[in-house]
């Protein structure tokens, strides 16, 4: 069996796990010891869909098995928000390109009405009739 963490392949030995859901227990009783979990699982090539999970979990180990998993630490989560904080501030909203605070901005057919702007998102063939009756190109 070969056990891949985000991307790297890890050595490990089996005490009595027989199935992939033994293994993916006992995995996941050490990642939580270092406040991290499992957020994706690809069993043999393929995604592991939750609906699928207690199938796959009952997989027996084989030679040839291969599991890749998804670890996400909160540490990672941690991170990630500190770095998208700024967008949320008004000085980042601005260096992204995001709305600040009373300043919207709104396609030109926004002005039609809110019934007509939702019609054409659905109906992109609309976007064409109205940027034609406004004079505008393609």
């Amino acid at each position: 069996m070969e056990l891949f963490v985000n991307g790297e392949k890890i050595d490990i030995t089996l005490e009595d796990e027989k199935t992939v859901g033994e293994v993916l227990k006992s995995f996941e009783k050490e990642a939580e010891k270092s406040e991290a979990t499992t957020i994706g699982i690809f069993l043999n090539g393929k995604k592991v869909l939750a609906d699928d999970f207690d199938n796959a979990s009952k997989t027996p180990l084989e030679e040839n098995t291969k599991i890749e998993l998804t670890v996400l630490s909160k540490q990672d989560v941690i991170d990630s928000l500190g770095k998208s904080k700024d967008k949320f501030s008004s000085t980042g909203r601005s260096r992204y390109g995001l709305a600040v605070p009373g300043v919207v901005g709104v396609p030109f057919w926004a002005a039609i009405s809110s019934a007509v702007c939702s019609s054409i998102y659905a109906c992109p063939f609309l976007i064409i009739q109205i940027a034609k009756s406004h004079n505008f190109s393609k």
